[in-house]
């Protein structure tokens, strides 16, 4: 059963970003329209297309984990995605911050000790895919893209649908390892073969893990994860990064 899990969590992954775009690649060629508008809509400067495309992504990606517990027989599925427990209580939300400052520590040594080493290019950058905004809806279309959708659906795959399947048939460790792995490698960018961005998720995903646990909420880790991407969305956009 781990390996059936180990397996399932990319075919979600992968699946829900393929089939959204060979969709809209028939539904242009039965309208007769040249290729060349398909690619205008994932352009660096098509922000807001880009935000439609990508919600239909995490729209697939939250309702394929929905669908394959539903299929294990799950009766309850968003209890086993964590999705009914807000953390209520304020201190929570600084017990996030100080994980957040643990796992800034953590990738930082990280990436001295691989530096020291040689072993991988830690000034590597991450691609994005989207030009620099400027106008404030294209700020708008940039954050939903990089502050809202990914948290939401990569937080109920990974760490609500892949985490809790794990550790019912491997145990904490191993759950908490084939996890933060197959976040790492989800991350790695085949293109170019982003190392760093490998590593970074790696260890984030440690922290992500962690606090929706001990939280028993998957929104802990949402916050988490987009309090991370919110700092990435400010250096982008000053052109830090």
């Amino acid at each position: 059963m781990v390996a059936v899990v180990v397996l399932l969590a990319p075919v979600i992954f992968f699946t829900s970003q393929i089939v959204p775009v060979v969709l809209l690649g028939i539904f242009y060629g039965v309208l007769g329209r040249p290729d060349g508008d398909l690619e205008n809509l994932f352009a660096a400067d098509s922000y807001w297309p880009k935000v439609a495309v990508f919600s239909l992504v995490s729209a697939m990606m939250i309702g394929m984990s929905i669908w394959f517990l539903r299929s294990w027989n799950e009766k309850k599925p968003l209890d086993s995605l964590m999705l009914k427990n807000f953390p209520k209580k304020f201190g929570r939300f600084y017990e996030i911050l100080g994980v957040y400052g643990w796992y800034f520590f953590g990738t930082f040594a990280a990436a001295l000790i691989l530096s020291a080493f040689g072993v991988i290019n830690v000034d590597q950058q991450q691609e994005l895919g989207i030009a620099v905004p400027g106008a404030a809806p294209a700020l708008l279309a940039v954050f939903i893209l990089l502050v809202v959708l990914p948290p939401i659906a990569e937080e109920i795959l990974f760490r609500g649908f892949l985490y809790n399947r794990l550790v019912k048939y491997s145990g904490v460790g191993w759950a908490y390892v084939l996890t933060s792995l197959l976040f790492g490698i989800a991350h790695l960018e085949f293109g170019n073969m982003n190392w760093i961005a490998a590593v970074d998720t790696f260890i984030f995903s440690l922290f992500l893990i962690y606090i929706s646990q001990k939280h028993q909420s998957i929104y802990s880790a949402m916050l988490l994860h987009a309090l991370k991407n919110s700092i990435a969305f400010f250096l982008f956009v000053y052109g830090v990064v």
